[in-house]
């Protein structure tokens, strides 16, 4: 997905780090569920997870296999006798962990505020910007396929299912469990980079990518 400019929220002392020698820090999805450590700002028990609850029927095997839901429950071979009529089924989605770096989609200075930073850096070349930190996290970690870069949808984390009440979850809802955030965090509009890692057991991490310096620069109300 294609984005003009993107903003960083930092402290002064980490702006100047990631200005003058490209220094960054990578979070990962997990830790982000930490709010002792990260605050109700940035953490979120849930992050990373989603629940679809859903209450409806089926009478064949064919109504199984065809349901985004109960097919994640059951299996009938074909010929069998199925009555399940209004049962309730509640499907978990936990993302694994990811590599996270986040932005926001505009400036707003309440952002800043809440999250205690005062500084803030424009990505004027988010894609660029992007591919220098890519480049050098792929020098330190295994990682699989290419980067993905996202706006984070906000909704609640649990959704009613009920196909037979046409009752769906909303759009939101249907997105990856790592793109999710409740609805609280809209005023965020956050854009998150992430990165899927070959091995378990990721940590955060600083790295020191001098090229991103050339692709952003402070930002002045």
């Amino acid at each position: 997905m294609q984005y003009p400019a993107l903003y960083k929220y930092l402290t002064k002392d980490h702006a100047v780090s990631l200005l003058e020698t490209g220094t960054v820090r990578i979070g990962t999805l997990h830790e982000y569920r930490n709010i002792e450590l990260h605050g109700t700002e940035v953490g979120d028990h849930g992050e990373g997870t989603k629940q679809t609850i859903c209450i409806d029927s089926a009478h064949s095997p064919e109504d199984i296999a065809n349901h985004p839901v109960l097919s994640s429950f059951i299996r009938a071979e074909p010929g069998a006798t199925i009555n399940i009529s209004n049962v309730q089924f509640r499907l978990q989605e936990i993302s694994s962990d990811y590599y996270v770096y986040s932005m926001s989609e505009a400036y707003d200075p309440d952002i800043a505020k809440n999250l205690d930073c005062d500084a803030c850096i424009i990505i004027k070349q988010p894609l660029l910007f992007l591919s220098s930190i890519d480049k050098c996290l792929r020098g330190i970690a295994k990682l699989k396929n290419e980067f993905l870069l996202e706006r984070c949808q906000y909704a609640s984390r649990t959704q009613l299912f009920s196909g037979q009440h046409r009752i769906f979850p909303n759009i939101a809802h249907q997105s990856h469990p790592a793109l999710i955030k409740e609805n609280k965090y809209y005023y965020q509009r956050e854009i998150r980079a992430i990165w899927e890692p070959i091995d378990t057991g990721i940590q955060p991490m600083i790295l020191t990518c001098p090229d991103i310096a050339e692709y952003c620069e402070p930002f002045n109300e």
